[in-house]
């Protein structure tokens, strides 16, 4: 048993999907359910209910589990008390964030509270998944789940987008909808230049329609509340703006098989700082953590 084995099986229980925890990893799925295979082997049980392709975590899975998650932390924990022990001043990092307060503010939070050395500056800047992000230490970014990832990037978590309506919109009675349902409604949306917009368009021209932007805004917030107000729809995503839905219902969009991917990139490895590498070991730890898709 090595720790690489215990990293792929904490991934693909969070999952329990093996081509979703494959494709966190960038590993190949036979490579991943061999290793996963083979860690049952050595404990002896069976970790996961196999039904086909799906996989649920059994009960032997849930109590490995506890203790993995509290082994890996430890050598997180450890591994950062070495970094803050050496008597070194650790350079700054100018971080490029294209994601909501919502993601962003307990992992910058969380980050400063470990790592109160390292200054963090955070700029938001529409890079539109193209280099150069050189005068970036680092960026969060996000592109959609049938784009190839750029060079020196990882893939931190996918979510569906969804319909956003106000409650009461005659959508609300649907299970799910079509984009071409939605050729005749007005929509909130970001500014032109912003990632999140143009994907939005793209899908609604796959559909044979040019969408009608009738409120375009800078802030998520202010989106949602336009839907809110019973004005226009959007298409949002599923997870990360749950923080301001009260008042919207998201109903599934059966024609769009693409979803929504948040990635952390860098320039090149050869430029990545130590203050860099802690930050991206961190943000790992963290979305394994704290972010349940």
């Amino acid at each position: 048993m090595d720790l690489l084995q215990l990293q792929y099986f904490q991934i693909t229980a969070q999952h329990e999907h093996i081509t979703m925890a494959a494709n966190r990893l960038h590993i190949s799925q036979p490579a991943l359910s061999k290793t996963i295979k083979k860690l049952e082997e050595e404990l002896g049980v069976p970790l996961f209910d196999r039904h086909g392709k799906n996989i649920t975590l059994n009960d032997n899975g849930k109590i490995f589990l506890s203790y993995v998650n509290t082994a890996l932390d430890a050598l997180s924990n450890g591994k950062r008390q070495l970094s803050n022990s050496v008597n070194e001043t650790l350079p700054n990092i100018l971080l490029n964030a294209e994601v909501g307060a919502d993601f962003l503010v307990p992992l910058v939070t969380g980050f400063n509270k470990i790592y109160p050395q390292i200054k963090l500056f955070v700029r938001k800047e529409n890079t539109k998944l193209l280099y150069p992000i050189m005068k970036y230490d680092l960026a969060i970014m996000m592109q959609t789940s049938d784009q190839e990832l750029p060079p020196g990037s990882i893939s931190l978590f996918e979510e569906d987008f969804m319909l956003a309506v106000p409650n009461g919109h005659p959508f609300t009675q649907k299970l799910y909808v079509n984009l071409e349902d939605l050729k005749n409604e007005r929509f909130a949306m970001f500014q032109k230049t912003s990632a999140y917009r143009i994907a939005i368009t793209r899908f609604c021209h796959t559909a044979g329609f040019e969408p009608e932007i009738a409120y375009e805004c800078h802030d998520w917030r202010m989106l949602c509340d336009y839907v809110r107000s019973n004005i226009c729809i959007s298409i949002v995503p599923k997870y990360s703006w749950q923080s301001c839905m009260e008042g919207i219902q998201m109903i599934p969009i059966r024609d769009l098989p693409i979803s929504r991917r948040i990635i952390l990139s860098w320039f090149d490895d050869a430029h990545l700082t130590k203050s860099s590498k802690l930050f991206v070991d961190f943000v790992l730890q963290y979305c394994t953590k704290n972010i349940r898709i």
